[in-house]
């Protein structure tokens, strides 16, 4: 049987926190417990919450819905929220009923941005449509890489040495290895070696008083004027922090111990030339905002503050990404671009999406000796 719970306040989260946080360990600060139930109170005026959750033996399935004032469904997070996804573990049958209570609004659906190919097949029901990429740092990019693939293949609109998720290079083990048989560079050695000029640039700017800071995301002055000066910038898009309520949610959200918000700034003793807003989970630091003082553009300071925190991040053994936008000064740093993808459906498609009969089950893992008599019967293959 499958039981079945609807949040629609955020002073109802509370009763699936356990769970949610929960189904959430492996997933990305967007799809947390604090950051939606944040949301979830901030934009109540916006979009209501429309939590779907069900539970059942086998499986569990929490959708964070949210019903917005053009009538359309989504997820939380109004325009703030990157890499945004349904959670669930177990039986799918149990997503396909949580996925059918969310049909029963009868609204169209709409969804940016999905991270990944593997949220894409999840999502294949809808037929995601590209959106943008996500250019990152990985350390998996610049580790000493051995296969029989083919050499790398850049991405368009990357420097050499940088490839999209599923493309690898063959490194040049040599070239890494110190001499006398040392062990290779670490991937922050190699990462600087291929920014040389960058590496230039930081000096440049350091001779000038520039030093560079660490923040807490608690200094919630420091966060709100960071927010505030973007919030009055012109851009070529939508200023989304031109908006009140979306200033002062980054605000709480910066402050909330459960989001490891880090401020990283270039100072003088009178000036902060530029600023990075940083989250981070076990794994990954999600760059999130860059401001720079236009009197400083000469210096490009917010690229060189984003490469020196790529820099510290894999110091640290983080991987780093700067979140949507293929903006050139992202990309010259980046090692690899991840694709992004949207969805929008109308309401009377909506159940061909998740149906139970079109999930597919995942299969059990083979036991040693089911492996072994596998890769026997495989070897005895004639080639094709």
């Amino acid at each position: 049987m499958i039981r079945t719970r609807i949040i629609q306040s955020a002073g109802e989260f509370h009763s699936v926190r356990s769970l949610w946080e929960q189904l959430a360990r492996d997933a990305t600060i967007f799809q947390s417990f604090c950051w939606n139930e944040l949301a979830a109170s901030c934009f109540a005026r916006r979009e209501q919450p429309h939590v779907i959750c069900c539970e059942s033996d086998s499986g569990v399935a929490l959708i964070p819905a949210a019903i917005r004032r053009d009538g359309s469904t989504s997820l939380l997070g109004e325009k703030l929220f990157d890499y945004r996804d349904i959670l669930h573990a177990g039986d799918e049958a149990v997503l396909s009923q949580a996925w059918q209570r969310l049909c029963a609004l009868n609204r169209p659906f709409k969804l940016t941005a999905l991270r990944g190919e593997e949220s894409h097949r999840l999502w294949r029901g809808a037929q995601p449509q590209p959106f943008a990429h996500a250019p990152c740092v990985r350390s998996l990019d610049l580790k000493p890489f051995q296969s029989s693939c083919t050499p790398e293949l850049s991405a368009p609109g990357l420097p050499p040495g940088c490839f999209t998720e599923n493309t690898f290079r063959e490194t040049d083990i040599s070239a890494l290895i110190a001499p006398g048989g040392a062990s290779p560079i670490s991937c922050r050695d190699k990462f600087l070696s291929m920014h040389p000029r960058l590496g230039r640039h930081t000096r440049r700017i350091a001779k000038q008083g520039v030093t560079f800071r660490q923040h807490a995301g608690s200094e919630r002055e420091l966060v709100r004027f960071v927010f505030d000066t973007k919030g009055k910038q012109a851009t070529p898009s939508e200023n989304l922090f031109q908006d009140r309520v979306r200033r002062e949610f980054m605000v709480r959200i910066a402050a909330e111990a459960g989001s490891r918000c880090e401020v990283y700034t270039y100072e003088t003793n009178s000036e902060l030339v530029a600023a990075l807003v940083a989250f981070r989970d076990d794994a990954v630091r999600y760059c999130y905002t860059i401001y720079f003082d236009p009197r400083w553009s000469g210096f490009s300071p917010g690229q060189l503050l984003l490469f020196e925190v790529a820099a510290r991040s894999l110091a640290e053994g983080l991987d780093c990404d700067f979140m949507t936008g293929e903006y050139p000064y992202k990309n010259r740093v980046a090692t690899a671009r991840v694709p992004l993808f949207t969805v929008e459906a109308e309401a009377g498609a909506l159940a061909g999406i998740f149906p139970s009969s079109a999930l597919e089950q995942r299969p059990a893992a083979l036991s040693e000796a089911d492996a072994a008599a596998k890769s026997k019967k495989d070897g005895s293959r004639p080639a094709a």
